[in-house]
């Protein structure tokens, strides 16, 4: 205590309790459950208002529980910000049942009703998408990147017969390598990661959405990749390693759902 000195970031979690108070208990790095929040409230270092404020959490967040409650208070995650937020303040799930995944093999609307109604959203080739309910014919209902409509699931299938396609062309083939190299490193699917890649950027490093500005091969909004290590150590987002590395990180550490691919 009281020695200036450095340390990994990777190493560090935003809004970490106090170690030196035994009346906080720790908070941990798995999650134990799913919560909606249904008020907009401070997220706090402890289970208390007297404790010190480490961001809002907003009405409508989808968070993750991370403990026991106590004293009415419970400890959550939301992105890398751990912290405590009053139970009542919590709605459990996130707000549907998952019953399934399946993965679309093309292009795909999503409507409102089955067969037909309005769009509500295209989903992209190779998605990971929840099923959420029973079927009515050949259409399931199912939501993916928060939105929720039905799909024909004559163009679905399930994610164990997944077979990749392999690389179109040298570029693709150095991609591939490195988005393996960062599942490897983290402890993650390479077959995951590398869906989500395809998806998110085409496995084009140089990828810019021009509607929100996510940027390289898996799509960062420059806010988040600044938030990782990478980001930390001033490192390209339009650098393929320190992109996949970055995801790989994020994912090791409880925030895969920040992609609308899964």
């Amino acid at each position: 205590q009281g020695t200036d000195g450095w340390a990994s970031e990777a190493y560090l979690d935003i809004g970490a309790t106090n170690p030196d108070d035994p009346q906080v208990p720790a908070i941990g790095n798995a999650a134990v459950g799913k919560a909606t929040m249904n008020a907009t409230v401070s997220l706090r270092r402890g289970p208390a208002t007297s404790y010190g404020h480490i961001q809002t959490v907003n009405n409508g967040w989808k968070v993750e529980i991370m403990g026991n409650p106590v004293n009415g208070w419970t400890p959550i995650r939301y992105n890398a910000a751990k912290g405590w937020v009053p139970s009542g303040n919590l709605t459990a799930g996130w707000g549907y049942q998952i019953v399934d995944q399946m993965i679309t093999t093309r292009s795909l609307r999503l409507t409102t009703q089955p067969g037909g109604g309005t769009l509500v959203i295209m989903v992209p080739p190779g998605t990971l998408v929840d099923i959420t309910g029973p079927a009515q014919g050949i259409y399931v209902p199912a939501s993916w990147a928060g939105r929720r409509g039905w799909l024909d699931s004559s163009t679905l299938y399930q994610p164990e017969t997944f077979v990749e396609p392999g690389p179109a062309n040298a570029r693709q083939a150095e991609m591939i390598s490195i988005v393996y190299q960062s599942a490897d490193k983290w402890g993650q699917s390479r077959v995951d990661m590398l869906r989500v890649a395809r998806c998110e950027s085409g496995l084009d490093p140089r990828a810019v959405n021009s509607n929100g500005g996510a940027s390289g091969l898996f799509q960062f909004m420059p806010s988040t990749f600044a938030f990782t290590p990478n980001g930390k150590r001033g490192e390209d987002i339009f650098d393929p390693w320190s992109n996949a590395d970055a995801a790989g990180w994020m994912w090791a550490n409880g925030m895969r759902h920040h992609w609308a691919c899964q």
